[in-house]
C-alpha cells in the first residue's frame, strides 16, 4: 500500500485538491456582506493565513515535483 501512494502521488494530490476546496469555502463565507463588516482586523489575518494555506501547498508541491524527476 505505502508503494501505491508513493508511486501515485496521492498524498500530494489530495494537498491540491483540499487547499482550493477550503480557499473558496472561506472566501465565499467571508465576503457575505454581514460577516464582511464584523470581522475586522482579526478576520482579515485569518483570512490571510487561510490564503497562505495554499501557498504553502503548492510550494511543497513544486518542490517534491523537482525532486521526482
Amino acid at each position: 500500500m505505502p508503494d501505491f501512494l508513493h508511486r501515485h502521488r496521492v498524498f500530494r494530490r489530495l494537498l491540491l485538491i483540499w487547499a482550493p476546496v477550503i480557499i473558496t469555502i472561506v472566501v465565499l463565507r467571508v465576503t457575505e456582506p454581514e460577516v464582511i463588516t464584523q470581522i475586522g482586523t482579526a478576520g482579515a489575518t485569518v483570512i490571510t493565513a487561510v490564503i497562505g494555506i495554499l501557498a504553502t501547498v503548492t510550494a511543497f508541491f513544486r518542490n517534491r515535483s523537482n525532486d521526482d524527476s
